[in-house]
């Protein structure tokens, strides 16, 4: 099976939120936008997101509370 690359995922969870969820523009592109951010927080510790596990998970969420990112997400 081919990997999937960052944009894909993205892609393919956008249309899942739209068609699926019906959610609005601005949720979908919050959400995005946080999965954008795990992503890049993965490739960054050259982890695999399909094998993620509790330590890994643990290390993104310590990681997020010292970037300085604007996500959405840490406001709510």
């Amino acid at each position: 099976m081919e990997q999937d690359t960052q944009e894909s995922v993205l892609l393919r969870f956008n249309d899942w939120l739209l068609l699926e969820k019906g959610l609005s523009e601005l949720t979908i592109a919050a959400y995005c936008s946080d999965v954008s951010l795990f992503l890049d927080y993965v490739k960054k510790k050259n982890l695999s997101y399909q094998t993620f596990g509790p330590d890994e998970l643990r290390g993104y969420l310590i990681a997020g509370n010292d970037n300085k990112s604007t996500s959405a997400a840490r406001f709510r």
